[in-house]
């Protein structure tokens, strides 16, 4: 029986078939690797569904998440949710059912967020290093207006922030026009941010998008973090 994140892909909660193929069996087995695909085997028991078999959607994501990255792990319980393959009380009540799960809080966490429009790791990221360490506004999420579909608005002051995950970069003049159509039609300007910027640069993101929101008519105030050039200068003084 299929498991992992070759059960996760049966299930469209992994965008991509991967080279690595999980099988649960009840006795030991040697894996094998042929060309660039390999299989592996993890001995126990799992309920299996569909043909061809494979572990449930919430039981693929649980064990996904004990051999992946967090950013992988977020990446496809992000995709299950939004795309309605799961709900977020079925994929704890199967965290639960285990003594120990690698990322089990980041799980947690994103599990609370349902329903808010998180729908990939990089959007995950935006809302966990960018907006909330450093107290800015949540906008909307997933957003229709005239121009279609954007990752984020802020409505009130008229400025859409846009994600561009590493994959996606072949879309720029589509972006680009769409950019443009949402400042005329809308009066709406649009911050566009990649992967490297939000994960690696996050406080500087932070900082441009306090200033984008100040200029329009935003009346808060942009918080410091630990990663913060001050916080760390402050460190260094002290």
């Amino acid at each position: 029986m299929l498991g992992e994140d070759a059960a996760a892909h049966l299930h469209d909660a992994v965008r991509d078939a991967p080279s690595r193929i999980a099988v649960w069996t009840a006795a030991r087995r040697d894996g094998f690797t042929v060309g660039q695909w390999s299989v592996v085997y993890r001995r126990g028991t799992r309920k299996g569904m569909g043909s061809p078999p494979r572990t449930s959607v919430e039981t693929s994501l649980v064990d996904l998440a004990r051999v992946s990255s967090e950013d992988a792990t977020v990446a496809a319980l992000a995709r299950a949710l939004a795309q309605g393959r799961t709900l977020p009380a079925r994929i704890l009540a199967t965290l639960a059912t285990r003594q120990r799960t690698r990322h089990s809080a980041v799980i947690k966490e994103l599990c609370g967020y349902a329903g808010q429009g998180i729908e990939s790791a990089l959007e995950w990221r935006f809302q966990s290093q960018v907006l909330l360490p450093h107290g800015l506004p949540v906008p909307e999420k997933q957003a229709r207006s005239v121009v279609g579909r954007g990752d984020s608005l802020y409505r009130d002051t008229r400025l859409a922030v846009e994600l561009d995950g590493v994959r996606d970069h072949t879309e720029w003049s589509k972006d680009m026009a769409r950019d443009n159509e949402r400042l005329v039609a809308e009066d709406t300007s649009t911050l566009r941010y990649g992967w490297q910027a939000v994960t690696l640069d996050a406080c500087a993101v932070a900082a441009q998008l306090a200033d984008a929101l100040g200029a329009r008519g935003w009346e808060g105030q942009r918080l410091g973090c630990p990663q913060c050039p001050q916080a760390k200068e402050a460190d260094l003084v002290a």
